[in-house]
């Protein structure tokens, strides 16, 4: 173990992998982040009008971090058979490459917070912005975007409605 620690904090070779890892996360986090932005940002007259129809925001909410679940795990999906070739292509080659279930279990790991996270990133989009579009939107009916704000703005001075 020291010898390993040694290697990676000591050495140039250990810090530049370091680096190189810290920086594959990095830009995976801002890839995966501007992926769900622009998924979400393409649905905000749907999430306008799941808003206007009553729906709670922690619905819309819960399918963005739904939509951010399944990117990262299609990622895993289609990274896994990689690496597992990468592993047979560098054994092939007299390399041995070891990949014990705790470390791909670890990536898997951070892969999904990574996603997740960026999910919550993309989220502030999606819960700030369906209003101003639903009020803006030249594309939507005045006599339904009328009905529809008068009966979003009675539920929300009415005290006795629950809206979770």
């Amino acid at each position: 173990f020291r010898t390993r620690m040694h290697w990676l904090t000591m050495t140039k070779a250990g810090i530049a992998l370091g680096c190189a890892a810290a920086l594959g996360l990095l830009v995976g986090a801002v890839v995966t982040s501007q992926t769900l932005y622009a998924a979400t940002a393409a649905s905000l007259r749907e999430f306008a009008v799941l808003q206007a129809l009553g729906i709670p925001r922690w619905r819309m909410a819960a399918m963005v971090l739904a939509q951010a679940f399944w990117v990262g795990l299609s990622g895993i999906a289609v990274a896994a058979p990689v690496v597992y070739g990468l592993r047979e292509g560098a054994d092939t080659l007299g390399a041995k490459v070891l990949l014990p279930a705790w470390l791909v279990s670890g990536a898997a790991a951070v892969t999904m917070t990574m996603a997740l996270l960026s999910g919550l990133a993309a989220l502030r989009s999606a819960l700030k912005k369906p209003a101003r579009v639903w009020a803006h939107s030249p594309m939507l009916c005045a006599r339904f975007r009328r009905s529809f704000a008068i009966r979003w703005s009675r539920q929300r001075r009415s005290p006795n409605t629950s809206r979770s």
